[in-house]
């Protein structure tokens, strides 16, 4: 998402995505130290990536 923040309009990304930014951020400092992010980002596949980037185009919406 922080990808995504960075290329999209600031209205855009306030009005679409930041709610869910911070809903996830939330969740991952509740629930994961900031050695497993760290850990996790770099032992993320293109496939994860491709994963991620067709769940945030809704691609996988019916």
């Amino acid at each position: 998402m922080t990808e995504l923040h960075a290329v999209r309009d600031t209205t855009v990304w306030e009005r679409q995505w930041q709610q869910h930014f911070q809903r996830v951020s939330a969740l991952l400092d509740t629930h994961t130290t900031a050695g497993e992010r760290s850990d996790a980002r770099t032992r993320i596949t293109d496939a994860d990536r491709t994963t991620i980037d067709r769940l945030l185009r809704r691609t996988f919406d019916a």
